[in-house]
């Protein structure tokens, strides 16, 4: 498991563009299954890989459909991802302050691929994650930044 939450920040900007089409959550574990280019580069003609977040908390969206005044967080997991969310965009809060940093956590810009307007932000928590293929054989974090490199190259 990589615990590095810089890498995992770096991850998520090479899965920009990629959609969440699956997920299960339990014991504070969080499974994404994401399709993305980038999968066929880690094994031929696979189209997803599989993002397993570690120590996963404080897991909720904030929809920008709503005004600021009724804007609330949406915590049902199923009404989360029903959404169908493309990854547009994250950020990693209190990078500058190691201490802090672990508490906040992440902010995933997301729209919906099913809405041209729904869009929010996937808030979440996590200490560390494994990447796996679309065969489930485990992704190490340089063989996911050869492909993606690979792939903006091609």
């Amino acid at each position: 498991m990589n615990t590095d939450l810089n890498v995992l920040e770096d991850l998520f900007i090479r899965l920009q563009n990629s959609q969440i089409i699956d997920y299960s959550y339990r014991n504070n574990i969080l499974r994404l299954q994401i399709l993305t280019n980038i999968a066929a580069f880690l094994l031929p003609s696979s189209q997803h890989i599989n993002l397993v977040l570690q120590d996963c908390h404080y897991l909720y969206f904030l929809s920008y459909t709503q005004t600021q005044e009724t804007r609330s967080p949406i915590d049902n997991l199923e009404e989360i991802f029903r959404k169908g969310l493309i990854i547009r965009g994250i950020e990693l809060r209190n990078r500058e302050n190691s201490a802090l940093q672990a508490k906040e956590g992440f902010i995933l810009y997301c729209n919906s691929i099913l809405s041209t307007v729904e869009a929010g932000e996937l808030h979440l928590k996590a200490s560390g994650f494994q990447m796996y293929d679309q065969e489930f054989g485990r992704v190490s974090y340089p063989d996911f930044s050869k492909a993606s490199d690979l792939l903006k190259s091609s």
